[in-house]
């Protein structure tokens, strides 16, 4: 087990949907302008995405290194015949061993950075989140659960001026815990009908 309630197993699983979800975040919410981004050459524009991952040891780190390849490998297939060139450049940081309230105002202030994936623990996330939120830099969180944490940076238009998200930055991509314990009891009803 790498951190509470996740495995090696689920957190490389996951790394696939997550960079697919990059891929939307990036195309639907970044204009030129939003970011600064490298010129690969003069028709390729690199995309950083850091991703801040349960990384633990070294066996965790090259499977996850290996999902991320292969994912950017059919990524680059499915856009080699296409005008619009991208190319994605992950780079890693252990959310097992890093300060994240410093990392995550460090990223969140890089303006080479085009997005960030992680942290995958909700109370990682509690304490990455808000310097993503001042500087509006896209977050994708990938195993959150926690309803607490998708309201305080959900978009929204009431309450206080100052703290509430009025442009998308966050982007869960798991049901709340309530969501999910709806649906676990929804599905017991009907398993206990059927009895």
């Amino acid at each position: 087990m790498i951190i509470k309630g996740y495995t090696s197993t689920g957190i490389l699983n996951l790394t696939a949907l997550i960079l697919s979800a990059c891929l939307t975040l990036i195309m639907l919410s970044c204009d030129k302008d939003d970011v600064q981004v490298q010129q690969a050459d003069k028709d390729t524009i690199v995309h950083k995405l850091a991703i801040v991952a349960p990384v633990g040891d070294e066996a965790t780190k090259i499977r996850m290194e290996r999902t991320a390849e292969w994912f950017i490998g059919n990524f680059d297939e499915a856009l080699k015949n296409d005008t619009l060139k991208i190319k994605l450049q992950p780079e890693w940081y252990d959310e097992l061993n890093a300060d994240l309230e410093e990392l995550g105002r460090q990223l969140a202030a890089r303006e080479d950075v085009t997005a960030i994936i992680g942290p995958f623990g909700n109370e990682s996330m509690a304490q990455f989140a808000a310097a993503c939120q001042k500087n509006r830099k896209p977050l994708i969180a990938p195993t959150i659960t926690s309803e607490e944490i998708m309201r305080r940076y959900a978009v929204s238009t009431a309450g206080n001026r100052e703290t509430t998200n009025k442009e998308s930055f966050f982007w869960p991509l798991c049901e709340s815990d309530v969501a999910l314990t709806e649906t676990m009891l929804k599905h017991y009803v009907i398993q206990a009908q059927s009895n």
